[in-house]
């Protein structure tokens, strides 16, 4: 696997839906945007780098 090179940045825009907010994946009781979800996204754009 390559290093990542320092200064890169990308962007990436998502709809939230009910699927992927807190309540609903179990991490919490609000509908607000899950954290392990940023994470599987963040975790699933490195692999496209």
């Amino acid at each position: 696997m390559d290093k990542i090179e320092s200064g890169l940045s990308g962007t990436v825009v998502m709809t939230v839906t009910e699927e992927w907010t807190a309540r609903h994946v179990g991490s919490g009781r609000v509908e607000v945007y899950a954290t392990p979800a940023m994470t599987a996204l963040m975790g699933a754009l490195i692999t496209l780098s």
